[in-house]
């Protein structure tokens, strides 16, 4: 038997390689202007801002800024583990997002905050706005995400974690702004994980059918925790501790709005 292709064989894997989409690219923040601006792609590794179908990954123990509408991307990590392939590796640390005022994000798929094993990842919005699929507070083992919301809006079209994988921890503090998503808030999601959401004030807005539930402690051995102090909660209801899980739903102050079949 030949070993070598014949010519038509050979057109027919050139035509199939070129029409295979293209794979998205980890594109890496390095900060070497050192402004922490989100938007200068003299900030990322290769001096290439992250492409519409790449993931952008914020890590080494530095943050990044966005106060101007930066370009869409496909996810964002922030605190993560995928730095590995790097040489020198840029992969272990912290990582914060920060959207200020007039900054906007938009992803086309969803958000990490808390990737790899025991990083750590927090996004604050003080003003403008991010917009997601999922939300993933905590999503590697043993790691730990956290979403502040003091202004502006998150903005998910997705369910919302906190507490995503195993023994990881996700927090949410909304004390201003807005919080929204059409899904689930899961709290404490994984075993052994600890979810907590603390709303001080600010607006939640869930869809209000039983597909749009903050859910507290749903795996064994997980902690979830939903306290509203002032503000508006809007949401088809809640749900309170899986089997052999801890749920806490606690109400100070505030007003609850549209709960469906699932109640307090």
């Amino acid at each position: 038997m030949s070993r070598f292709l014949g010519t038509n064989t050979l057109v027919v894997a050139i035509v199939l390689m070129s029409t295979l989409p293209a794979h998205a690219a980890l594109v890496f923040w390095d900060n070497d202007s050192t402004d922490h601006d989100f938007t200068n792609p003299a900030n990322w590794v290769g001096n290439l801002y992250p492409l519409p179908e790449d993931d952008a990954v914020i890590q080494n123990n530095s943050h990044a800024n966005i106060s101007s509408a930066a370009e869409n991307i496909s996810r964002v990590y922030v605190g993560a583990d995928q730095g590995g392939v790097l040489d020198p590796p840029l992969a272990k640390g912290t990582g914060t997002l920060s959207i200020q005022t007039n900054g906007t994000l938009t992803t086309s798929s969803s958000i990490y905050v808390g990737d790899g094993d025991a990083n750590e990842g927090t996004v604050n919005v003080t003003g403008g706005s991010i917009t997601s699929g999922a939300l993933c507070l905590g999503y590697g083992l043993n790691s730990k995400g956290t979403l502040n919301v003091t202004g502006g809006a998150y903005l998910g079209n997705g369910y919302l974690y906190g507490g995503w994988n195993e023994g990881s921890a996700g927090y949410l503090n909304l004390s201003n702004g807005s919080i929204s998503t059409p899904s689930h808030v899961r709290l404490g999601y994984k075993l052994n994980a600890v979810g907590v959401f603390d709303q001080t004030g600010g607006t939640l807005t869930l869809g209000t059918s039983t597909s749009s539930v903050i859910y507290a402690g749903m795996a064994e051995g997980a902690y979830g925790y939903y306290r509203l102090a002032a503000g508006t909660s809007t949401s088809g209801g809640f749900g309170v501790g899986g089997t052999g899980a801890v749920g806490v739903i606690e109400q100070e102050a505030g007003s609850v709005m549209n709960i469906g079949e699932y109640g307090m």
